[in-house]
């Protein structure tokens, strides 16, 4: 029989700055505010990135076990194309050199991909805890003027996976993948495109790969498998709504894990950030789903038995401390507006 593995503890961080979304629509004259169910979104603060983030959410991390024998790091807004982001996040912890890392991407799945690795690895007995971070800072991809800018949030959020003192029990997992371009960044070009609005209204990228991964795990499971809540993606305050109409699921599963509302779009960390919510509320014995999408395009779907609630303060934290910052804050501290690195002028 496979010893358990699951979830012991989780955490998350944001930047306090915050960016309503009403003035970007205000800014480009655009009518779309409204329309993305979110309020307001994080603004990275200049100093900030990825692997800072993660950082300050693994230090919440309480208390963070010395032999974490592996760390998957999941992001698609890493500062660096080749460096690792997890070995640099491995050196900030104290907890290298001697622990395997590595980066995982695919883009707002990147965070629950890592969190699969970080089970598979503890399942196979390599060490007794493993990390799994799901990090992005998408205002930094997101071009002045498009709709990504409205949502585009940052924030990071970290789940220690072990065998001892689990909090939720890993339960099963389902994945779809397949070639859709609704969304992409080629090399070279700083910020993320759509596929168009056929993608987004016909559900081909979203709805499609989501849907077919939860009725892969529901087919793992068998018919009598009952949910008390699922965590799932939120590149807005909609999908949710259009996964349960398309699911068959009952929309109030997912009320309790909202948080595009108030940090907008935070990418491989946002269904992270929703399950921490969630298991804040859960009963031992309840199960929780977990659902993810990432654009080009694939879904994970992943159960757990939860065993003890999960305090969910530094999600509260990050939400609560907000400092309003007005649009050209934002677009200057993330850097979307490109200067030369090196002036020129007469007296050089």
């Amino acid at each position: 029989m496979t010893a358990a593995v699951g979830i012991v503890d989780l955490a998350f961080a944001a930047p306090s700055g915050r960016l309503a979304t009403a003035e970007v629509e205000a800014v480009w004259q655009s009518g779309s505010a409204k329309r993305s169910g979110v309020r307001e979104r994080a603004v990275l603060d200049p100093d900030a990135d990825v692997i800072t983030l993660a950082a300050e959410a693994a230090r919440r991390l309480a208390p963070l076990p010395s032999n974490i024998g592996a760390i998957f790091f999941g992001t698609q807004s890493s500062p660096d194309l080749s460096r690792s982001a997890a070995a640099v996040l491995a050196d900030m912890l104290g907890i290298a050199p001697a622990v395997f890392a590595t980066d995982v991407r695919f883009s707002g799945k990147s965070g629950t991909a890592a969190l699969a690795m970080a089970i598979a690895w503890v399942r196979a007995g390599f060490s007794e805890y493993a990390l799994a971070v799901g990090a992005d800072a998408l205002c930094l991809r997101a071009a002045p003027g498009d709709p990504l800018e409205m949502t585009a949030g940052a924030g990071a959020a970290c789940v220690l996976v072990g065998n001892a003192n689990i909090a939720a029990r890993f339960e099963a997992l389902a994945s779809t993948a397949s070639d859709a371009a609704d969304g992409f960044r080629l090399e070279g070009d700083p910020y993320v495109r759509s596929g168009g609005a056929g993608f987004a209204s016909s559900g081909i990228g979203d709805l499609r790969h989501m849907v077919g991964a939860w009725k892969l795990l529901l087919a793992r499971l068998g018919d009598d498998a009952v949910f008390a809540a699922v965590a799932a993606q939120q590149p807005d305050g909609r999908l949710t709504g259009r996964l349960a109409r398309a699911a068959g699921i009952d929309a109030e599963l997912f009320a309790g894990g909202s948080v595009a509302p108030m940090l907008g779009d935070l990418g491989a960390a946002s269904p992270l950030a929703a399950l921490l919510r969630q298991m804040e509320e859960r009963q031992p014995g309840d199960r929780v789903g977990l659902l993810s999408y990432g654009f080009g395009a694939g879904s994970d779907a992943l159960s757990f038995i939860v065993e003890r609630p999960v305090e969910a303060g530094s999600l509260h934290q990050a939400i609560e401390r907000r400092r309003p910052v007005d649009y050209a804050t934002a677009v200057r501290w993330e850097g979307r507006y490109r200067r030369h690195a090196h002036p020129l002028s007469v007296f050089e």
